[in-house]
C-alpha cells in the first residue's frame, strides 16, 4: 500500500493516497516488528530482515518523501517517467530482499523440520531398543526362575505324587533353592519314618 500510496499522489496529488500510504506504512512497520520478534533468535535470518529495512528505507527516501513534496519543481520530477522508473526499480529491489528473507526462512524451517524428524526417529529408536531390553530382560528372568524355581518345584512335587501314590521306595531329592531342598528332606524324612 506504500507503494500505491506514493505513486498516485506522485501522480495525481490526491491526498486520499496519502491515506493509503500512512496505512501502508503502519501496517509495513507492525509486520516488521512480528517478523523481527519471531527471528530475532536467528541472527542470520535478522540481518536479512535489516536488509528488508534498509532496501525499503532506500526507496521511502527517494521515492515516498519527494512524492509527498508540494514543491511545484518536486511535483514536476516525481510525475516524470524517469522517477517513476527508479521508483520501480527500488520497489523491486524491496521486493526482492522480502523474497530472499521468505525463501531463508522457508529453508530454515524445512531444516527445523528435517532436525525435529531425525529427532523423533532417534527417540523411536531408542524407546525400541528400551522395550526391546526389557522383553529380554523379562526373558531371562522368566528362563531363571523357571530353571531355579519352577523346575526343581516341579520334580518335588512329581516325587511327592510318587509317594502319596504308594510308591514307598521312590526316594524323594529336593534340589534347587534353600527352601525347596529342605522342603524334598522333610518329605524324605515323612517317607523314611513311614517304611520304618
Amino acid at each position: 500500500e506504500q507503494e500505491l500510496g506514493a505513486r498516485g499522489h506522485a501522480l495525481t496529488a490526491d491526498e486520499t493516497f496519502r491515506e493509503i500510504f500512512d496505512d501502508g506504512v503502519a501496517q509495513t512497520g507492525a509486520a516488521l516488528t512480528r517478523t523481527g520478534a519471531l527471528l530475532g533468535a536467528t541472527p542470520g535470518l535478522a540481518n536479512e530482515l535489516d536488509d528488508v529495512r534498509a532496501r525499503l528505507a532506500d526507496w521511502q527516501r527517494a521515492v515516498a518523501e519527494p512524492s509527498f513534496d508540494e514543491r511545484p519543481e518536486v511535483r514536476a520530477e516525481v510525475a516524470s517517467a524517469e522517477f517513476q522508473e527508479t521508483a520501480l526499480t527500488l520497489i523491486q529491489a524491496v521486493r526482492a530482499e522480502i523474497d530472499q528473507l521468505a525463501d531463508r526462512v522457508d529453508a530454515e524451517m524445512a531444516a527445523g523440520a528435517g532436525a525435529l524428524r531425525d529427532a523423533g526417529a532417534t527417540v523411536t529408536r531408542v524407546v525400541i531398543v528400551q522395550i526391546a531390553g526389557v522383553v529380554l530382560l523379562g526373558t531371562l528372568i522368566v528362563a531363571a526362575l523357571s530353571r531355579q524355581v519352577v523346575a526343581p518345584l516341579r520334580r518335588l512335587g512329581q516325587d511327592a505324587r510318587a509317594v502319596a501314590a504308594g510308591d514307598l521306595t521312590h526316594g524323594v531329592v529336593g534340589r534347587g533353592p534353600p527352601e525347596l531342598e529342605q522342603l524334598g528332606g522333610d518329605v524324605e524324612s515323612m517317607r523314611r519314618r513311614i517304611l520304618a
